[in-house]
């Protein structure tokens, strides 16, 4: 069955199963719209694609979860948000990135 009939619903119940096919579907439908999320949060390309990396390797590792999902969506995001919150939390840890998001915030400003 060709990927774009299946819902984001029935793409979880197929990873699950571990379908890579589905996963890469999925994946497809949803890196541009997380990527675009995380960077207005993170404002650097370059940590927001490795966050959206770290969302799916999460949904990958807790596949046979993801069929319970009720609202992927707010799902999706709610991930994406609490990775990037993480990833800023981190990051004030470290004075050197610290000072690394500033400079690609002023710049992105």
């Amino acid at each position: 069955m060709p990927e774009h009939l299946h819902t984001d619903k029935e793409l979880l119940r197929l990873i699950s199963a571990g379908d890579e096919t589905a996963f890469r579907s999925f994946f497809h439908n949803w890196q541009g719209r997380l990527f675009h999320y995380i960077s207005t949060i993170i404002k650097s390309p370059q940590v927001a694609e490795e966050i959206v990396m770290d969302v799916f390797t999460k949904c990958w590792l807790g596949r046979e979860l993801l069929p319970r999902i009720e609202h992927v969506e707010a799902f999706m995001f709610r991930v994406a948000h609490h990775r990037a919150i993480d990833c800023l939390r981190a990051a004030s840890r470290s004075p050197q990135v610290v000072d690394l998001l500033w400079e690609t915030i002023e710049t992105a400003d």
